[in-house]
């Protein structure tokens, strides 16, 4: 059975979400470098909730494309997730507040 349009893996968006991804990680780091550890701790969650997400839906897309290094790309997804989870755990509360 095929997938529904609204089901369906848009490679445009997954780029999007790269992007935004991105600079999410650069306000991360800037936010450490300026000693705003409480800012860090909730943006970790936001970064951590929103990357699932996204790793879902990209890991759907290789599927859907055949992409032939699909199980090593899963892999590296879920060894960044989990380090991340473990810190990011702490402010989940935060980033449901933020809607990711």
């Amino acid at each position: 059975m095929g997938r529904s349009p609204a089901q369906q893996v848009d490679d445009a968006q997954l780029e999007v979400e790269r992007r935004q991804i991105h600079r999410r990680a650069l306000r991360i780091r800037a936010d450490a470098a300026a000693g705003n550890d409480d800012e860090v701790e909730a943006q970790l969650a936001f970064l951590a909730r929103c990357l699932d997400r996204h790793f879902q839906a990209e890991e759907r897309w290789m599927d859907e494309q055949g992409y032939p290094g699909s199980l090593e790309h899963a892999r590296a997804h879920a060894a960044l997730h989990a380090r991340l989870g473990t810190r990011a755990a702490r402010s989940t509360s935060w980033a449901r507040r933020r809607g990711c």
